[in-house]
């Protein structure tokens, strides 16, 4: 599988520049500085950023939802997934099979899992801003927070339940969520349910969101509501 594999293997440049802004290194050594950092100052680096503006924060979503390796791999001929039937492991978490760890030590997919790999962690660091009620992170959805991103964290901080100054979005046991467009918690199609896999990266398991959602309704830190509230702060994130 491994020369199918490089072959379609394709690392976006201005992905790979949002991490390499993140890593304050050469584009080529960014990813390995990435896995290795602390949470912590990964955290940091990431506020910099944001509040440096050298990337924003949907800039930010948008290149750490680049997976080279994973696209990758379900690009590939359905007969050749089946024959190796498990390459899905390659977008979980180390540590890989041995055959595996062979497979990602080759020229062409060593530098694709690694960026996979980067831009989970990007991902983590980002919740934990969420969860902190990091400034930087407040003033970067402020500025400019498309729907993808400002969902993932919405749910994020509700499922969280972070001990942070939170405003009620949609209260408890409402599926309709204020602002334009519309929208709706139950809608399995809508933003809200479709944020769910980013949400796990970002830290947090959703098994408890309904719950959270029936006993304290849909919650978000009140660091990110300027004038207007969320209704403006949503149509904003559209409008972008």
């Amino acid at each position: 599988a491994g020369s199918a594999l490089r072959e379609l293997v394709r690392v976006d440049a201005a992905a790979l520049a949002a991490l390499a802004a993140v890593a304050a290194t050469a584009p080529d050594a960014a990813a390995v500085r990435l896995r290795r950092s602390s949470l912590d100052r990964l955290a940091r680096d990431c506020a910099r950023v944001l509040d440096e503006r050298a990337a924003d924060l949907a800039g930010l979503w948008d290149a750490t939802a680049h997976r080279p390796l994973r696209d990758a791999v379900e690009a590939l001929d359905p007969a050749v997934r089946d024959r190796f039937d498990r390459l899905w492991l390659l977008a979980g978490e180390p540590p890989l099979p041995k055959s595996l760890r062979r497979l990602v030590r080759l020229p062409g997919i060593a530098d694709a899992h690694a960026f996979d790999l980067a831009a989970r962690r990007v991902r983590r660091a980002l919740g934990l801003l969420a969860v902190r009620d990091d400034p930087a992170l407040a003033r970067a959805v402020r500025r400019r927070a498309a729907a993808p991103p400002l969902c993932a964290l919405t749910v994020h901080v509700t499922c969280a339940r972070p001990e942070i100054p939170l405003a009620v979005i949609a209260g408890p046991r409402r599926a309709t969520v204020p602002g334009f467009p519309a929208t709706s918690l139950a809608d399995e199609d809508g933003p809200w349910r479709s944020a769910f896999p980013a949400v796990r990266e970002l830290g947090t398991d959703t098994g408890g969101f309904w719950d959270e959602v029936a006993e304290h309704g849909l919650r978000a830190p009140a660091s990110w509501l300027a004038a207007g509230g969320w209704p403006v702060l949503w149509a904003r994130a559209h409008r972008d």
